[in-house]
C-alpha cells in the first residue's frame, strides 16, 4: 500500500485525502533455466478502466550471478501516452516499454536502465555503486 495514510499538517484547515495505490506482484524465477519473470498489478482501488491496464509486466535473462538483462512493459503507460496519427489509429510508439542491464562484481556495481515514458522522450539512467 502506497501513500497509507493521512496528512499531517493542514493548510487553511483543509485535510485533503492521500492518493493511495494498493498493488500486488508476484515474481518467479523458473527451476533450471535462467529466465525471471514478474508481474504487477497496480492501482487496484480505482476500477474505472480496463483490467490489463493494472498490469505491469517483465522478465529477467540472468546471465551469471553477476550479470543480468531484463524488459519490461506498463500496459497503462502505454494506453494513456498513445497518440493519435494522421490516419486516426493510435500509436504508443513503444511508450510504456522498458529494458535494464546490470553487472555485479566484488565491490563494484553498474546497471543502466532505459524507460520510454512518453512517444516524445525517453530517460536513460546510470547507476555506480562502489562498497568500501
Amino acid at each position: 500500500a502506497k501513500n497509507l495514510g493521512g496528512q499531517v499538517k493542514s493548510y487553511d484547515d483543509n485535510f485533503e485525502r492521500m492518493p493511495m495505490d494498493l498493488q500486488v506482484g508476484i515474481s518467479k524465477r523458473l527451476v533450471h533455466t535462467p529466465l525471471r519473470f514478474s508481474a504487477t498489478l497496480t492501482d487496484l482501488t480505482h476500477w474505472n478502466y480496463k483490467f490489463i491496464q493494472h498490469l505491469s509486466a517483465g522478465a529477467e535473462l540472468i546471465l551469471s550471478p553477476q550479470i543480468w538483462i531484463g524488459a519490461g512493459y506498463n500496459f497503462r503507460r502505454a494506453k494513456e501516452m498513445s497518440i493519435e496519427n494522421s490516419d486516426h489509429e493510435k500509436s504508443s510508439n513503444w511508450a510504456g516499454f522498458s529494458l535494464g542491464a546490470g553487472l555485479s562484481l566484488n565491490n563494484f556495481k553498474l546497471n543502466f536502465a532505459y524507460g520510454k515514458y512518453h512517444v516524445s522522450s525517453s530517460s536513460i539512467l546510470i547507476n555506480i555503486a562502489y562498497t568500501l
